[in-house]
């Protein structure tokens, strides 16, 4: 294998030192800080930053998309390449575009699919948008996936393609076990991420609700934007009682803190768009046990090791599942094994082996076999 030498990262991007809009910018971020461990010549070409109407966000688009086209097509391919993370969609017939330019120049391709509603639009669009993205993957020299979830089906649509599987991950060094940890009397928990009813913001507070009836002294911190609608909507419901702290947007730092501080973090989420919460995976990380719907890709993300939802609005249910995990000492057991879920699995140390497997010289023994080129059939980890 010849090294990259030169590489592009696009899509969406956060911006360094500044809040992301999303985990998807969040997550491109932390890619590209990765990607740049292995090709140092790595150069963000980020979509726009929109806001205001839709004609005024849709002008943004078009103007972005014509000036990464131009970038890309003015840029030498030779030992180059391009990892594109594209939102699909109404955005599929500029994206082409954008790849067909990188192939023309001469470059690599990684089509990188991320989120979690890239299979349910190909199985409810037109037959127009599924050729057209099954051209797009055509264009791929490797396919990366979020989910797990995801491999049957572009087994399927892209039988002949190498496939890696390429999850959200944390930097190795954010790994910390709680060992010996004094426990309060009652504990703590945090969500952190977008306030609102379908990343299941309501579910928990009631689940909270039951629990500081039995452990008097648990608190339940959010973090995160909340629309000041909602928040009169919950004060409404009296949802936000005593022990309920709404912290708003936090630096990640501050936001490491508080998680350092809980103990469960909820995520009740029935969202749409739900794949691979990077605020879970950082949550489980810092030893917090998750209490998660089987929604999106949480399931492969927490496996056996955590307390998987399956109806979040059986309240009763679910704060006996934590009150039992609390009150018997499990939860330390659990904590350690989430830490240790997210060391095998979801680290820069296992992106680093698949993104050197793409880009540079392979790894040499590596854990496991990361990339797919239709055989054998790789064994899901935990």
């Amino acid at each position: 294998m010849t090294p990259t030498k030169q590489l592009g990262l696009v899509g969406p991007i956060a911006e360094p030192g500044l809040p992301a809009v999303g985990g998807y910018e969040s997550a491109n971020l932390r890619l590209l800080d990765t990607l740049r461990q292995i090709v140092p010549d790595t150069q963000p070409f980020a979509y726009a930053q929109t806001s205001g109407s839709q004609f005024r966000k849709a002008w943004l688009y078009a103007a972005v998309f014509a000036r990464l086209g131009r970038a890309i097509a003015l840029r030498h391919g030779r030992n180059s390449a391009i990892h594109f993370t594209p939102l699909c969609r109404h955005f599929l017939w500029a994206e082409i575009l954008l790849a067909l330019a990188a192939r023309a120049r001469g470059n690599a391709l990684t089509i990188d699919l991320r989120a979690g509603m890239q299979k349910r639009w190909y199985d409810t669009s037109s037959m127009l948008y599924r050729w057209t993205f099954r051209r797009l993957l055509s264009l791929a020299t490797t396919i990366a996936y979020e989910g797990e979830a995801y491999e049957g089906w572009l087994r399927l649509i892209a039988p002949t393609t190498k496939r890696a599987w390429l999850p959200n991950f944390v930097p190795a060094a954010m790994l910390r076990r709680r060992d010996g940890e004094q426990l309060p009397a009652a504990p703590r928990f945090i969500y952190v991420g977008a306030i609102s009813e379908a990343k299941g913001v309501e579910a928990a507070l009631r689940v909270f609700r039951l629990l500081r009836q039995r452990l008097t002294g648990t608190s339940l911190t959010l973090v995160g934007r909340i629309d000041a609608g909602y928040r009169r909507e919950l004060s409404r419901l009296d949802l936000l009682g005593t022990g309920v702290e709404i912290a708003g947007e936090l630096e990640f730092g501050a936001i490491e803190t508080r998680l350092d501080e809980s103990h469960f973090f909820i995520f009740l989420s029935h969202w749409f768009g739900e794949g691979h919460s990077n605020a879970l995976t950082e949550a489980m990380a810092r030893g917090c046990v998750p209490i998660a719907t089987d929604h999106g890709f949480n399931r492969s993300v927490i496996g056996p090791s955590a307390i998987l939802v399956a109806d979040r609005d059986n309240s009763t249910l679910i704060a006996d599942v934590i009150e039992d995990s609390w009150r018997s000492g499990r939860w330390g057991e659990l904590s350690d094994a989430v830490v240790s879920r997210v060391a095998d699995n979801f680290t820069d140390r296992q992106a680093l082996e698949v993104l050197m497997e793409i880009y540079g010289e392979p790894v040499h023994a590596p854990r496991r076999p990361l990339l797919r080129d239709g055989t054998p059939e790789r064994t899901a980890p935990g």
